[in-house]
């Protein structure tokens, strides 16, 4: 697979999201690991995302939607499909 097409889950670590909670993302991912395997994803964590404030920011590539998670434990709707992305 070409390397811009890989899935990514991207977690913003930067101190703007770590205010709200980022480092319980992985957490939470954890309980879907399978799902994450199965879906072909790769869970990055990164230093910022530069899309800071209203929530911790996670990222899916390709296609680069922007997710703002008030609760860490919103990460599993974003696989759910039942999480729209924030407004860029």
């Amino acid at each position: 697979m070409p390397r811009n097409k890989i899935k990514k889950i991207k977690i913003c670590t930067g101190a703007g999201c770590k205010a709200w909670e980022a480092d319980q993302i992985p957490v939470h991912l954890g309980s879907l690991r399978e799902l994450i395997e199965k879906e072909g994803y790769e869970v990055h964590l990164v230093s910022c995302i530069n899309k800071c404030g209203g929530g911790a920011c996670v990222q899916m590539a390709p296609g680069k939607k922007l997710f703002k998670l008030r609760e860490p434990q919103e990460v599993c709707r974003i696989l759910e499909g039942s999480l729209q992305p924030a407004v860029a």
